[in-house]
């Protein structure tokens, strides 16, 4: 949200120093849309497209050129900070820089997927909560080797959401493990989403009965 904001008052005074006066939503709207959207991948292509590496600073230059040496899931954690963010500050800016305050004192944001969805803010959206260990999910490695353990549950607003994850996740399980024998398990009960993926394949059932256990209390 805060680094948002920034990259949102930035937006506003770069166009407005190019174009001599202030953007209008109309005109900021394609924009936010395209960068909101961009992967770590898209945005390298773009920068090599642009003469943007020849007209930043020094230290500019070398940022953008370690991009290469920092591995994409950073970047991408990076993105969603500036980027989605930037996307959510804008929506909420719809209703005056008045709602952009209520995001520091009255109302902040309390969940990511208020973030990704800023409908879900102005509706006042909750989330769910799990109770167990502390989180809903969690990692284990073995003492004796690097084999590790991920226990995931998910809660989703509607049983077709649910669905929706279920399948993404399939296609991503089927290109995180190719060609290698992993013991994964996703399985769906309604709008609930659970994942284990490591251990032995006589431990999965116990582990989803496991993560079932957890209590989901509705929070506002």
């Amino acid at each position: 949200m805060v680094e948002g904001e920034a990259s949102y008052v930035m937006s506003l005074w770069l166009l407005q120093h190019l174009s001599g006066r202030p953007a209008s939503r109309e005109a900021l709207a394609p924009a936010i849309a395209m960068q909101s959207q961009m992967t770590s991948e898209s945005m390298r292509k773009t920068l090599e497209q642009s003469n943007i590496k020849e007209l930043a600073g020094g230290p500019v230059r070398a940022a953008m050129e370690a991009m290469d040496r920092i591995p994409a899931y950073l970047v991408e954690i990076l993105n969603g900070a500036y980027l989605k963010g930037l996307a959510f500050v804008f929506a909420v800016h719809a209703g005056g820089w008045s709602d952009v305050d209520k995001l520091y004192g009255e109302r902040p944001p309390v969940s990511t997927e208020q973030i990704l969805h800023p409908e879900k803010w102005t509706a006042r959206e909750g989330f769910v909560q799990f109770t167990w260990n502390g989180d809903r999910y969690a990692v284990f490695k073995r003492e004796d080797s690097e084999a590790t353990l991920l226990l995931l549950r998910t809660s989703w607003d509607t049983v077709a959401d649910a669905t929706e994850f279920a399948a993404l996740y399939r296609r991503l399980l089927a290109v995180k493990y190719e060609g290698a024998s992993e013991w994964v398990r996703v399985l769906q009960r309604d709008t609930e989403v659970t994942i284990v993926e490591g251990g032995s394949a006589a431990e999965l059932d116990g582990l989803l009965e496991l993560i079932n256990r957890a209590s989901a209390t509705p929070r506002s």
